[in-house]
Parts: structure tokens; sequence; C-alpha cells
């Protein structure tokens, strides 16, 4: 209840595209929502400049982990890139919604463990704890 306003409504706008994306995830083919990411880069953009340390990118950053928390269910990794991506769209900051497999799950199709990340230019802004084991499968660009 301390956050000054404009927090407090990064936050609701967070805990709402949670849902929204986590709602598309569970309920809808992957055919009918992937177009929201934006379309398959075959590699990443190199930038002109490090935006991933600007304050918009740690407050959607912070916002998104926040309101994730405090949901009941405690979304994934994919929805929560999402939610950060659409955020940082809409603040005209450009980023990339990686999906990567973790490279044993190669063998088994069946039990592919797959890992949702968010890049801005060459930072990882989201889910990089665990990227280094996880081979990019798809890059979903501006």
């Amino acid at each position: 209840m301390r956050l000054p306003g404009r927090n407090k409504m990064a936050l609701i706008e967070s805990a709402v595209l949670l849902c929204y994306a986590q709602l598309l995830v569970s309920v809808l083919p992957y055919a009918l929502w992937s177009h929201t990411l934006g379309p398959i880069r075959e590699s990443a953009p190199v930038p002109s400049h490090n935006i991933a340390d600007t304050n918009p990118v740690q407050m959607t950053g912070w916002t998104v982990e926040v309101a994730a928390r405090y949901l009941p269910w405690g979304p994934a990794c994919l929805p929560r890139a999402m939610a950060m991506k659409w955020m940082l769209k809409r603040r005209n900051i450009q980023s990339d919604l990686c999906i990567g497999i973790h490279p044993p799950a190669l063998k088994n199709v069946g039990q592919a463990n797959l890992h949702a990340w968010l890049t801005v230019g060459p930072d990882t802004v989201s889910g990089g704890d665990v990227v280094g084991d996880f081979k990019l499968i798809a890059r979903f660009g501006a």
C-alpha cells in the first residue's frame, strides 16, 4: 500500500496480463495465441546500446515477479515472459521471447522440458537463472 500510484498501476497491469497469459496458454491451442508473441526471428538483434539497465525494464520485471508471487497458481516461466513482453511493448521497448528445450529432453520426445525467457538486446531480463541449460528452439521478436 505504500507504493507510489504509478507502481501500483504497473503491479495491477502485471497481474492482469499474467492472468490473461495463463488463460491463453491453458485453454487455447498454441496456434490461436502464438501471434501475440510476435514473429519468429532467425537471430537476436544487435542493439546499439544496453537498454536492460534502464528503469522501465527493471520496474516491469519487478512488477511481474511480485504479481506472480501473489497469484494462487504461481505462473510458470511462459506466462511471466509473455506478460513482461506485452508490458515492454506498451512502453516501446523491443524484446525477444525465447523458448528452449533441455538437451536430455531431446532424446525423450514425450517428456519435453521447456523453458521460456525474455531478452532485451543481449541481456536476459526474465527467466535467466537456468538459460544456459536449455537449447534455444524459438525466438519471438517485435
